[in-house]
């Protein structure tokens, strides 16, 4: 007995974890993860002592690269740190070459033969990246994390005693570059004084859409904070331009000493970017920190060259983009929102977007968006040609059973009358059956106008009609009317056409009857309490039986 009653509990209570939705930031994702600081250090007491022009070259980096289940939560990596006394010699002529690929994925290729190779910076959109440190004699290949949003500029970095030597070529995604360089510089040569390791936390947070991020960097004891605003705009993510959001904040320091200082100059900079139905499909996280530091006493004097940067992007798998065809631009609540669309009916926002419909507007591709934001809706139609109109939902002012002739054939028919203004309008009709084949007629100056199949359609057991509107509407079943009408009486329209049964009570063109709510994001209020209801009496259930287990 008791093993049947121990079976019916596992029976009442699986159901409830089939009932309730589990919301859980349990999402896959891929965090790739870069960093590196580099110290250029010259001068200084032992320096002028042994009448050296050696340099102190420090660099730590780490690198990251892992899938993991869920968001916001601190993953560790481990650092190495590098300390190289750069000695010199000689001032050499070298002829040579710089060639770099820039991948849709988010990588770096570059080659050199030209020595004294010591920095790897990428700017792109207003944000610089230090890409590689190190110390190379000779030729080298680096492969690299680096963020190019579209278009860039690379700034390689040579050794030259106390000085360094830039270098810079544009670069582009997708793209091969190849640059001949000559510089006369330094012969150097180098050891590593030392190399420690050790861990740190990388920190994973999927920023909130339309919302301020705070953000805060703290470099060598000297840190910036700021809460950043957004800005709506395109970017592109492994080589789509797609609906993005950019927080961007720059801030100064103090890099000082006892005998003297110098400023730093902060730069973090996050992308949120977004891929069909406007899910987020990942981020990129950069910071940079750049500045020099001098004192002088005396003859003794001393610099510093500083340059950090850390580069995190994270990519949300499952998530995928719209290869776009056309943009619109619209507005909720005065935020601006991107739209993004394909004539196949595929949509990208920085808003949610719950239903998408390709429809024809004058005779042009364009398509149907319902956009959510901040618990407001809007219905837009975005064309090829990029323009954007706000589609108005109306409630038709009456709805009456008819029979209109076309082509001499008489055919069952509702005669909708509409009340609107808008540009373009959105509303629904309750089919008099369903599975029905209807066609779609408005009257243009006494004549019916067949619309384009594509701009009604039906969702929910209604049919959504959208159009530039008309004041009257026909809705035509393809069947004769003696197969549908059952119960008739007879009255005059303005098209001469007979009328059969009474007219219906008109419906009412609301979202939720347009579109069907998504499962994912909210759930009624009626389903909310029979959850309730449901979850309060297996409960009782599973004290009875737990006292009837006692008793026993």
């Amino acid at each position: 007995m008791k093993k049947v009653i121990y079976a019916l509990l596992i029976v009442l209570i699986l159901p409830i974890f089939s009932i309730i939705p589990l919301a859980s930031n349990n999402q896959t994702i891929h965090v790739y993860y870069t960093r590196y600081d580099s110290v250029y250090s010259s001068g200084g007491v032992k320096n002028f002592l042994l009448n050296s022009n050696s340099v102190l070259y420090t660099v730590t980096s780490v690198m990251y690269n892992n899938t993991i289940s869920g968001n916001n939560q601190a993953l560790h990596a481990t650092y190495n740190k590098s300390v190289y006394l750069l000695t010199f010699n000689s001032i050499s002529n070298y002829s040579g070459k710089v060639k770099v690929s820039i991948y849709t994925n988010n990588s770096l290729s570059l080659y050199t033969n030209v020595p004294n190779l010591i920095r790897v910076i990428v700017y792109s959109a207003g944000q610089s990246e230090l890409v590689w440190a190190g110390v190379e004699n000779s030729s080298i290949t680096i492969n690299t994390l680096a963020y190019v949003n579209g278009t860039g500029t690379l700034l390689l970095q040579f050794a030259n005693g106390t000085s360094i030597v830039n270098v810079t070529l544009g670069i582009k995604t997708n793209t091969t570059l190849t640059k001949d360089i000559s510089l006369s510089l330094l012969s150097m040569g180098f050891t590593i004084s030392s190399t420690t390791s050790g861990e740190l936390s990388i920190q994973t947070q999927i920023p909130k859409r339309y919302s301020p991020l705070f953000m805060s960097v703290n470099y060598n004891g000297t840190s910036w904070s700021n809460e950043s605003g957004y800005m709506v705009t395109e970017a592109y993510f492994n080589g789509s331009l797609t609906p993005a959001l950019v927080w961007k904040g720059m801030g100064y320091g103090f890099a000082g000493g006892l005998m003297g200082g110098g400023k730093l100059q902060f730069s973090e900079e996050t992308i949120e970017f977004y891929g069909v139905n406007g899910t987020v499909v990942g981020y990129v996280h950069m910071v940079n920190v750049n500045g020099t530091n001098s004192f002088g006493l005396g003859p003794i004097k001393h610099s510093a060259n500083f340059e950090f940067s850390e580069i995190k992007i994270v990519e949300i798998q499952g998530a995928t983009v719209v290869h776009g065809e056309f943009v619109g631009k619209t507005y909720v609540n005065g935020n601006e929102i991107i739209i993004v669309a394909n004539s196949h009916g595929k949509v990208s926002s920085t808003a949610y977007v719950n239903f998408t419909h390709v429809v024809s507007v004058n005779n042009e591709a364009g398509v149907l968006v319902l956009i959510y934001l901040n618990n407001s809706t809007k219905f837009v139609v975005v064309t090829k040609s990029n323009v954007t109109a706000n589609v108005t939902t109306v409630k038709p002012e009456n709805v009456s059973n008819t029979t209109v002739k076309i082509q001499g054939k008489a055919y069952v028919a509702q005669e909708v009358i509409v009340n609107s203004s808008s540009q373009y309008i959105l509303f629904n009709v309750s089919l008099l059956t369903n599975n029905s084949e209807v066609t779609v007629y408005k009257v243009v100056n006494g004549e019916l106008i067949e619309l384009n199949s594509s701009n009604y359609f039906i969702a929910n057991g209604k049919l959504i009609v959208f159009d530039d509107p008309s004041n009257v509407y026909y809705v035509v079943y393809n069947q004769q009317p003696s197969t549908v009408a059952t119960t008739t009486s007879t009255s005059t329209t303005q098209q001469s056409t007979s009328t059969s049964t009474t007219s219906q009570t008109p419906s009412t063109a609301t979202t939720s009857q347009l579109i069907p709510p998504l499962s994912t994001t909210t759930s009624s209020s009626t389903n909310t309490v029979l959850i309730i209801g449901i979850i309060i009496a297996l409960i009782l259930i599973v004290i009875g039986l737990v006292l009837v287990l006692r008793r026993r």
